[in-house]
C-alpha cells in the first residue's frame, strides 16, 4: 500500500510541477509579446514621455518601484530616466526623477502642465480601478498591460 501512495504522490507531484511550469512559460510569453506591443506603439509617438504603475513590466517601472521603497534614490535618478516617470497607483501620486514622490497638489499641477504641452505623455500599466484619478485615452489593450494617453487629472 505504500508503494502505492508513493506511486500516486510522486505523479500527481509530477503532474502539478509541470502544470506550473506550464503556466509560468504561458505567462512570461504573454509578458513578452505585451512588452514588445508597446515597445513598438510607443515609436508611433515623438519623444513621449512615460509614465510607469505597479505591474508595468518595463525595466524602468520595476526601478522605480524599487526606488520607492528606498526614497532617497529617487533624488538620484534625473540623468538616468529624465522621460520616465511613476505614477504610485496607492497613493495617487506621481514620482518624478530627481524630486521623488509629489504631494497630491503638485500631482495635480505637474500633470495639468504635462498635459497642455504638445509631447504626449502616455501611461503603462494594467487596468486597475485605481487609475481613476487620471483621464486615460486607450491606445493599446494587451493580456498583461496597456498603454494610454493620459489628458488630465478626473
Amino acid at each position: 500500500i505504500s508503494r502505492v501512495c508513493l506511486v500516486i504522490l510522486l505523479a500527481v507531484a509530477s503532474f502539478s510541477t509541470f502544470k506550473a511550469i506550464k503556466t509560468v512559460s504561458n505567462t512570461h510569453e504573454q509578458g513578452l509579446q505585451s512588452y514588445r506591443s508597446i515597445q513598438h506603439a510607443l515609436k508611433q509617438f515623438e519623444d513621449p514621455l512615460v509614465l510607469g504603475a505597479f505591474n508595468c513590466n518595463f525595466i524602468e517601472c520595476a526601478l522605480w518601484f524599487g526606488m520607492g521603497l528606498v526614497p532617497d534614490m529617487e533624488l538620484k535618478t534625473t540623468p538616468i530616466m529624465p522621460n520616465f516617470y511613476y505614477f504610485d497607483i496607492f497613493s495617487k501620486k506621481l514620482h518624478l526623477p530627481g524630486k521623488g514622490e509629489l504631494s497630491d497638489q503638485q500631482t495635480a499641477e505637474t500633470i495639468a502642465a504635462l498635459t497642455r504641452q504638445t509631447r504626449p505623455v502616455l501611461l503603462i500599466s494594467p487596468p486597475f480601478p485605481h487609475l481613476a484619478k487620471l483621464k486615460l485615452e486607450l491606445l493599446l489593450s494587451t493580456p498583461i498591460q496597456n498603454l494610454y494617453r493620459v489628458t488630465g487629472l478626473q
